[in-house]
């Protein structure tokens, strides 16, 4: 029987294999979105090529960029832009989540902001 806690090792294991995997072949992954019962389980991660990706960011974010941006003004040029907002400094914008913008902390950590605000940022920092 598969519980909470086996899935979680489980998981672990196999992000850090896919991990190695995805450096040996210059690719990217997210995080990893596991779904599961007490008899299976289902693992979802998204991979991408880091050179078209502009760097070490989320697949995710750059496929709704790709799709999205272009309502806020934003194109695969602007991943990596760093912005401050409030009292939250240097975030680098890696690209979209649905209606928000994902912006990564230097600690690792992803803020989501409204994509418009984020999107005005941007063009006043270039």
């Amino acid at each position: 029987m598969l519980d909470a806690g086996k899935i979680k090792t489980i998981q672990q294991d196999i992000e850090k294999a896919l991990r190695e995997v995805a450096d040996r072949h210059g690719l990217v992954m997210s995080n990893s979105k596991i779904v599961f019962s007490d008899v299976d389980f289902k693992l979802t991660t998204t991979f991408g090529d880091k050179t078209v990706m502009g760097g070490d960011v989320d697949p995710e974010f750059v496929r709704n960029l790709k799709r999205n941006g272009s309502m806020y003004g934003l194109t695969l040029s602007h991943v990596g832009t760093h912005v401050s907002i409030g009292s939250r400094m240097n975030l680098r914008f890696e690209g979209l989540r649905g209606k928000k913008a994902a912006l990564r902390s230097q600690d690792g950590r992803v803020w989501l902001y409204d994509a418009m605000v984020v999107a005005q940022l941007i063009r006043n920092t270039k």
